[in-house]
């Protein structure tokens, strides 16, 4: 069941717009291409013709974004609920270290195999109740440093759900960070999973889907 405190704010026009911005220069040039002979009479129809175009593709984009953001949380409930989770957090709270040890080594193996699968994810981590990394994978590969960089999730043992703002990285790239707190069966706060999704692939998704002209 997806989260509605997580999808309703990721379709607002502000990330839909977002997205919009990589379409347009595609959209204005294929209707504006008038020569400069016919322009005067054209530019109100040219005009009229951009506002119609520009709203149509924004109606598309709001869906193949409600869509991927959907399959998103799809994943981050999928991973939330790997058995395996609890199986390390038994072993931990019982001291048996070694079965913890081998628990967790499966852990990484399943967010490795994940991201490879899913090739959406630029970082994916299991953190414990103390907010340290029990295991990671970054662009399909595992994290081996006990003090790789964590993206912020607020208090998540409070509030359950996370998710950031459209961000935009130092190399143009835009992600979004979604994560989910981990209770055992009796409600105590066992830690959070966190998906850091790399957009390109819903943008390069529009592009390909999004009908233009």
């Amino acid at each position: 069941m997806v989260d509605p405190r997580l999808l309703k704010p990721l379709v607002g026009s502000t990330f839909v717009g977002k997205i919009l911005i990589g379409i347009l220069p595609v959209v204005l040039v294929s209707l504006g291409a008038v020569t400069g002979a016919h322009y005067i009479v054209a530019r109100d129809q040219i005009s009229k013709d951009i506002r119609h175009e520009i709203q149509m593709l924004a109606d598309q984009v709001a869906i193949h974004v409600r869509s991927f953001v959907e399959q998103r949380l799809r994943d981050l409930d999928t991973v939330v609920e790997n058995p395996l989770l609890a199986d390390y957090y038994k072993n931990v709270n019982y001291g048996l270290l070694l079965e913890a040890a081998e628990y967790r080594k499966q852990l990484y193996g399943y967010l490795q195999t994940f991201s490879n699968r899913t090739q959406v994810y630029s970082l994916l981590l299991y953190l414990d109740a103390q907010g340290r990394m029990v295991a990671g994978v970054r662009e399909g590969q595992v994290i081996t440093d006990p003090d790789a960089w964590i993206p912020p999730i607020g208090d998540i043992r409070r509030s359950g759900v996370y998710r950031s703002p459209v961000l935009d990285t130092p190399q143009g790239d835009k992600q979004m960070v979604l994560a989910k707190a981990v209770f055992d069966e009796g409600g105590e706060y066992q830690g959070a999973i966190v998906l850091m999704c790399d957009l390109r692939h819903l943008e390069s998704q529009v592009l390909n889907r999004t009908r233009l002209g």
